[in-house]
């Protein structure tokens, strides 16, 4: 029987540090069977694996992902040793202060055990009101953490119920792989696409490619709608001050009989603003 509760996050994204991609999701773990849990660099998560027996059971967690959680559980085959990582100089966790003599970091072993019926997500996490004390959330920047039993159950056991909607609706949306279709409209345009209108569309556009315009890269189409834009703009502001300056007569008439000059304002704005875009162009 497991005597302590544990949770190790792990990255499953490549993430490159001096070369080295530190990254080690539960896939890795699962195709390795075992692993030394080496890296950390965080006292209390240091102390948190030094307290570890052999046989303690934890949950595996995904952290700087999009949708961070549990994802499966693990156990502790052997106790606390002297992380040699912290003595090589190539690697991405060496601490000169760290020596075969007197060593500063330690490291466990960890077995994979299972995976979760469905990931069980931070935001889960926190809605949940019996997990509000986890270590996770209390010191949240520990890569490893010390749980309850009762917090390692009842994470497990969310696992077997279905997410709920509210939660499952705010995660972030999966992107579409490049090449395929990013609606379910555009997906069924393509399915429905057959050799014949392939064929038939190949033709069409080798008859048209000579008159047809190059496509333009996205900075170039924006460096010319931006040039319209500014065009547009520049034009607008000449007819403006030429309705401005045909209208400065009766603007002089209005505030010489006292009238505000805000309000004069607004009423030339609103009476420009009233002009036809065939008007307009006539001052322009």
């Amino acid at each position: 029987m497991p005597g302590r509760f544990w949770l190790f996050k792990s990255e499953p994204e490549p993430r490159i540090v001096k070369g080295v991609d530190v990254s080690y999701g539960i896939d890795k773990l699962q195709a390795d069977g075992e692993a030394d849990w080496d890296g950390v660099r965080n006292y209390q998560a240091r102390n948190n694996m030094m307290a570890m027996s052999k046989g303690d059971m934890a949950l595996y967690y995904h952290s700087n992902t999009k949708v961070p959680g549990v994802v499966g559980t693990c156990e502790v085959v052997r106790e606390s040793y002297p992380d040699e990582t912290a003595f090589d100089p190539e690697d991405p966790h060496f601490d000169p202060k760290s020596s075969e003599d007197k060593p500063r970091w330690f490291k466990v072993d960890i077995a994979y055990r299972s995976r979760t019926p469905r990931k069980v997500s931070l935001a889960e996490l926190k809605a949940d009101p019996a997990l509000q004390q986890m270590q996770l959330f209390t010191r949240a920047r520990l890569s490893v953490c010390e749980l309850t039993e009762e917090e390692y159950n009842h994470v497990l056991s969310l696992a077997e119920t279905p997410e709920p909607e509210a939660i499952a609706a705010a995660h972030p949306k999966p992107r579409a792989p490049k090449g395929e279709p990013k609606s379910a409209a555009a997906a069924a345009a393509a399915a429905a696409t057959g050799p014949a209108a392939s064929a038939a569309s190949a033709a069409r556009s080798a008859a048209t490619s000579s008159a047809s315009k190059p496509r333009l890269s996205k900075q170039a189409s924006a460096k010319r709608g931006s040039a319209a834009a500014a065009r547009t703009t520049k034009s607008r502001a000449a007819g403006f001050a030429a309705f401005a300056a045909a209208e400065r007569p009766a603007v002089e008439a209005a505030l010489g009989q006292g009238a505000n000059a805000r309000s004069v304002s607004k009423e030339l704005a609103a009476r420009w603003e009233a002009l036809s875009d065939a008007e307009r162009a006539k001052l322009s």
